[in-house]
């Protein structure tokens, strides 16, 4: 806004910006030039002045510049929407540097905040429901301009995905009904829902079922147990899981889906087998009826004994007759159902089972069976047996009947068939006693067996070396390898090397097997031969073995005196020569030379009955078992001890005389020997003797007087010496 003012009504031109010239009048001296709207700095720029009265006019060069500043702006450049329940709610105003702002929230007071750097965040903690942030005011606090805004911004905020409720409770239902649907309610934004069912009461794991529905009615085609829960998502917050529902239970029809229809055939009291029927269904019970016909209606109710009010019924044999057995199964799902008939369940006043066959062979086997009678009847049996069930060949066993009670007939099948089938059965043959019922059949269900092939009996190898042991010695067994049929086998020895005319071994040491232990009781050789048999074909001899050696064993004999004095050496004992590992024992003495050799020198030491044993091995390497014992009778000895009186000494001077004696003993003899004149003290006794040592009767120097004392009962000798040196005087 310019004004100018001059000469009233004076025409002034001018020009704004060096535009166009305007002339205006100054009326009252005065005239208001306006640029509205300005946005740019404004110069009015006077160009003349003419008084239209004088018509005097005057160019004009003043200028005036109007300065145009700009005005502040702020904007809302952004905000997070949308969030979730419970965020912060951000908004971010930008504008002029520094420049002040007032806003206000959702219409409350207002508030002023400065740009600083030309942005300024707003933030709304923990928002719950939609912010509105208005932007009021800008003022520019440098220019002071300012300007009136109306900008809004919202940040609408969602509520949080929750379950507030679900269907928890069980149900059941039989398989094609229908369950009461189950629910979950839930709140948030954009919600979905995803089912799924478990086989466990766990929100883990379970399977996917594809409806998108807080509302899902299982499904009841399936028989078993279910669990389900719900898993329900949305914009905000994580997934949310329900609780499981309660079990969901699918049972199924009443069903029968086998039952016992087979005959059965028993002995009056002796208990049936019992009949099932295997259903399927929920809270089941049975019902067993008889009946006289083979049909499933008007039968006798069993009430409730002996099973008959389960799945298992043991028909009783209490009345000779027939009768039918069926069951009615009902249950919670379905109707009733009826099992088909039962076979019919004969009881008889006998009865034959047929046994399993035993000791079955190639060529033989044993037929086994049972037969019992009731008291009053009497029942005669036989087996009839053949390769087809028309049988065609009857056998008696022993005994052929019996009068009340049972029997277990056998009968021994011999010249069979090889590696066919046969087949047989126990017949009776039932008879009353008071007259009824004569002639009255009994048959033990059919039995077959298959004979063994038979194959020829043939010896693949066998034991063909030489033995040898000493007596009593161990041999290594001798076997025979064969193939065939039920093999038996008989060992022989010979005296010679031929596979016949040999001596049968019986049983022992297995000589009935395929491996025999020949004995070593008997020094000398035998030879071995095994002839094995079978059902079929010829019996075959093993090749004769080698020789079985048995050497004797060495039994010595022993040569030396059987009598001897005690003491007495140089003793000589011998046995047989040229043998080894020679072993001698005494008693009663020491062996002084040849231990280890065939003759030994003996001293003997010990008065009594002593011995000489010795042992040795003989040439076959055989070893004496017991060593040879001789028995030496070690006779007693004298012991004479020469003593000297009135001296002892060594040294005696010539004519002395001197007495020497030794001990007496009774009945003994004595004989003295040695130098001068001898005079006996007694001339019974003799056991002392006084020598006189005369001069010139002898020599002087070293002599020895001697005394040989002899026991005349046992004839043993012995001698004692004493030495002396005679002096001259």
């Amino acid at each position: 806004i310019y004004t100018i003012t001059g000469t009233t009504d004076a025409q002034v031109t001018y020009n704004l910006n060096g535009a166009s010239p305007v002339t205006v009048t100054l009326a009252s001296g005065t005239y208001t030039v306006t640029v509205n709207g300005a946005t740019t700095n404004q110069t009015l720029n006077l160009v003349s002045v003419e008084n239209m009265t004088t018509l005097c006019s005057k160019t004009l060069s003043a200028t005036s510049t109007v300065t145009v500043n700009p005005l502040p702006y702020a904007i809302i450049a952004s905000n997070n929407s949308p969030i979730s329940s419970g965020s912060d709610a951000i908004y971010t105003i930008t504008g002029t540097t520094d420049a002040q702002v007032t806003y206000n929230l959702n219409g409350a007071s207002p508030v002023t905040v400065t740009l600083a750097s030309g942005t300024y965040t707003v933030t709304v903690n923990g928002a719950t429901s939609n912010q509105t942030l208005n932007l009021v005011t800008v003022e520019n606090m440098t220019t002071l301009c300012s300007k009136t805004l109306s900008t809004t911004s919202t940040v609408t905020v969602n509520p949080l995905t929750t379950i507030s409720s679900q269907s928890t409770a069980s149900q059941t239902q039989c398989i094609n009904g229908t369950f009461n649907a189950i629910t979950v309610t839930a709140s948030g934004t954009n919600i979905s829902y995803q089912w799924y069912s478990n086989t466990s009461a766990t929100t883990s794991g379970g399977t996917t079922i594809g409806v998108n529905s807080n509302s899902y009615t299982p499904l009841t085609t399936t028989v078993g147990t279910l669990y389900y829960y719900c898993v329900v998502s949305g914009d905000c917050g994580i997934n949310q899981t329900s609780a499981v529902s309660g079990a969901f239970t699918v049972n199924p029809e009443t069903v029968i889906s086998s039952q016992s229809t087979a005959a059965q055939a028993h002995y009056i009291n002796v208990p049936f087998n019992a009949i099932t029927v295997t259903t399927t269904g929920t809270n089941l019970t049975y019902q067993w009826f008889s009946n006289a016909t083979a049909s499933t209606s008007g039968g006798t109710d069993l009430g409730s004994g002996d099973g008959a009010q389960t799945n298992s019924y043991t028909p009783q044999a209490t009345t000779i007759g027939t009768l039918y057995y069926y069951c009615i199964v009902s249950g919670s799902c379905g109707s009733n159902q009826t099992s088909a008939i039962s076979g019919a369940f004969e009881v008889l006043p006998a009865f034959a089972t047929t046994d399993a066959p035993i000791l079955i062979t190639s060529v033989s086997a044993v037929l086994t069976g049972s037969i019992s009678v009731m008291n009053g009847y009497r029942v005669d049996f036989y087996f009839e047996y053949g390769t087809t069930i028309s049988y065609g060949t009857i056998v008696t066993p022993t005994p052929s009947f019996i009068l009340t009670g049972s029997a277990n007939p056998t009968y021994l099948l011999t010249g069979l068939t090889p590696n066919v089938t046969y087949h047989y059965r126990l017949v009776g043959i039932y008879t009353y006693l008071g007259g009824k019922n004569q002639g009255a059949y009994v048959y033990g269900a059919d039995q077959s067996f298959d004979t063994s092939p038979c194959t020829n009996p043939s010896i693949s190898s066998q034991s063909t070396a030489t033995q040898t042991q000493c007596l009593n010695g161990t041999f290594s067994a001798i076997s025979v390898i064969a193939t065939g049929t039920n093999l038996t086998y008989q060992w022989f020895s010979n005296t010679t090397a031929n596979n016949t005319g040999g001596t049968s071994l019986g049983s022992n040491n297995g000589a009935q097997t395929y491996s025999y232990t020949p004995q070593a009781t008997t020094a000398g050789t035998k030879y071995y031969y095994c002839v094995v048999s079978g059902d079929c074909g010829t019996p075959q001899s093993s090749a004769i073995s080698g020789a079985f050696i048995v050497n004797p064993l060495p039994v010595p004999t022993v040569s030396g005196a059987t009598s001897i004095c005690n003491n007495s050496s140089g003793n000589i004992y011998t046995t047989e020569a040229g043998k080894s590992s020679y072993v001698w024992n005494i008693t009663g003495g020491i062996i002084t030379a040849g231990a280890g050799t065939n003759a030994i020198t003996v001293t003997w030491n010990t008065v009594g009955t002593e011995n000489v044993s010795v042992s040795y091995i003989n040439s076959f390497g055989c070893s004496t078992v017991t060593p040879t014992v001789y028995n030496v009778t070690v006779k007693s000895a004298p012991t004479p001890v020469i003593t000297g009186t009135p001296s002892n000494a060594y040294v005696v001077h010539a004519l002395d005389t001197v007495h020497y004696c030794t001990p007496y003993v009774y009945g003994d003899l004595y004989s003295w020997s040695g130098f001068g004149q001898v005079s006996f003290s007694s001339s019974t006794a003799r056991n002392c003797i006084t020598d006189y040592l005369c001069n010139p009767c002898g020599v002087y120097g070293a002599w020895t007087i001697s005394v040989t004392e002899t026991n005349p009962v046992s004839g043993c000798s012995a001698t004692a010496t004493k030495d002396i040196y005679i002096q001259n005087p």
